[in-house]
């Protein structure tokens, strides 16, 4: 099922020495794990490979984010999982280092992350607007942010993607969000999540790796082959999510290798190194 040639694949595979790991499409599709998950984990655990768990998810906060993956079987602390939520909080603290007041069009895991750098949240002469999935979106909230932006407040995205992988279909992303508010004052966000390598580096800053040394694993051409590309990194399509055999062919971002789902990977880098 690979489609790559099999003399580059192992050179590929040689060099890496950590993971930057997506989630949605590629260790689970919606709230059901892919089959391939035990198999993966397993291939962690005799490598003791260091992975890093990297999501545009902005509604979850770390805490929430570990319990799911515990449920899953995954063990990771908060050293090893960054979300587009506490990566935008991150941004604006940098950005506002004196805090102050941003208007949060997004779930719990924004607010928090948010809240936690020591910003008020509030729509009262915010000094910037941060968008991420919000579930409860309508057009009152369309309308404070853009009013918000029209006014001087920056305009931050968590990420811009445009749908999640749900059982059966696809589910609104975030730029769908973004985009409504875009449409209005016609300005593009500061875009702080994946395909900006961003999240990527603060990865392998967390691995004490190099970005060259790492591989990101991800189910998306336009956002995480993307993003591996920008960060320097290896990147390693699965199939078991948003990306079909037929998109790859037109596609101006290629990866440098594409298997079916994680277990396939696991069991080529296997096969090559007799592990």
């Amino acid at each position: 099922m690979a489609m790559i040639d099999r003399d580059n694949e192992a050179g590929i595979l040689k060099k890496i020495r950590g993971l930057v790991v997506d989630l949605d499409g590629v260790l689970h599709v919606g709230p059901e794990p892919v089959e391939s998950l035990p198999a993966f984990l397993s291939f962690l655990g005799r490598r003791a490979m260091p992975v890093v768990y990297v999501t545009n998810n902005s509604t979850l906060t770390p805490k929430a984010l570990g319990e799911r993956l515990y449920g899953l079987g995954i063990e990771a602390g908060d050293s090893r999982m960054i979300t587009s939520a506490t990566a935008t909080a991150q941004y604006l603290s940098s950005e506002f280092p004196n805090g102050g007041n941003v208007l949060v069009i997004g779930e719990e895991g924004l607010r928090q992350a948010v809240a936690a750098m020591g910003f008020h949240i509030g729509d009262d002469a915010p000094q910037a607007v941060a968008v991420g999935l919000d579930r409860q979106i309508n057009y009152q909230k369309i309308s404070k942010a853009a009013s918000a932006i029209f006014a001087g407040a920056s305009f931050v995205a968590c990420n811009i993607d445009s749908g999640a992988p749900i059982v059966g279909g696809i589910a609104p992303g975030a730029g769908a969000m973004v985009a409504a508010i875009q449409a209005v004052v016609q300005e593009a966000p500061v875009v702080i999540g994946k395909p900006e390598p961003t999240m990527f580096f603060e990865a392998a800053k967390r691995m004490g790796l190099k970005p060259d040394e790492c591989a990101a694993i991800g189910d998306r051409l336009d956002i995480d082959m993307v993003c591996a590309e920008r960060a320097g990194m290896t990147g390693i399509l699965v199939l078991s999510g948003m990306t079909g055999l037929n998109m790859l062919q037109d596609s101006p971002h290629q990866p440098d290798l594409v298997y079916a789902d994680v277990g396939e990977m696991v069991f080529q880098w296997e096969t090559i190194f007799r592990w």
